[in-house]
């Protein structure tokens, strides 16, 4: 535990923070593929770990400041998933990757209060997120970034079925949604979630209840994790808070 004094002679307990990233890949990956930035001296109080299946993505890891986790995320072999056509094989990878983006804290060998999740894509915020975490109400399990376009989950739906990898899953989604608004839920008018940075706060009472409840809704709707966050969010909306700071 840390103590940070002001200059006004308050004192603060430094917060218990993680931040985690991560990248399941099976033993193939993008040569050009990048690791996120590490922020360095900005977090050099927190620790810092990158999840991933695959070594490549492990060494670079390590050379950008992160401490890499390996870690086993499929019961199949390689050579198995090696057989699926393209497609397949990424809807699987994204599958496995999602109970790390919910439950990343499993991977890594210490106990935290906080978590700040981000997606292979996203950026480091370190200043933005600490600053959230010190803001965060009490009520508050979760936070996530507002997504820049407003976008509902039926303009979410259409522009994800503009990408081919969310076209075989059209059936499931379009099914999936209507349930959902058979239960009272909106699909047209409120405004979603992006799912790729995420603030959790481990000692909320709704969280372990919030993130179940986010996972079996992406098994039920695919791997568009938006548009189910789009939903659970709507069920759980007393608990989440908006992160307002950048994430690129």
């Amino acid at each position: 535990m840390y103590i940070i004094p002001h200059l006004n002679g308050a004192i603060t307990v430094m917060k218990n923070i993680c931040f985690i990233s991560g990248k399941v890949d099976g033993d193939k990956v993008q040569p050009d593929w990048e690791i996120p930035y590490h922020p360095g001296e900005a977090i050099k109080e927190y620790d810092s770990y990158f999840i991933t299946d695959n070594s490549t993505i492990y060494n670079k890891a390590l050379e950008s400041g992160w401490i890499p986790q390996k870690v086993k995320c499929s019961s199949k072999s390689y050579e198995e998933i090696n057989q699926m056509g393209a497609e397949d094989r990424f809807a699987y990878y994204t599958y496995q990757s999602k109970w790390m983006k919910i439950f990343p804290e499993e991977f890594v060998e210490r106990q935290y209060d906080y978590v700040v999740w981000s997606d292979g894509s996203y950026s480091v915020n370190a200043l933005g997120s600490i600053k959230s975490i010190y803001n965060m109400k009490d009520t508050t399990a979760v936070m996530f970034r507002p997504h820049h376009k407003s976008n509902t989950i039926q303009q979410e739906l259409d522009e994800c079925l503009s990408q081919e990898r969310y076209q075989k899953q059209e059936y499931g989604m379009r099914k999936y949604i209507q349930e959902e608004i058979d239960k009272g839920k909106d699909a047209y008018n409120t405004s979603i979630y992006y799912g790729g940075y995420i603030i959790y706060n481990l000692s909320h009472p709704k969280i372990k209840d919030f993130r179940t409840t986010w996972l079996e809704h992406i098994h039920r709707c695919g791997i568009e994790d938006q548009i189910s966050l789009g939903f659970v969010s709507q069920k759980f909306k007393d608990i989440i808070e908006d992160y307002t700071y950048d994430t690129r």
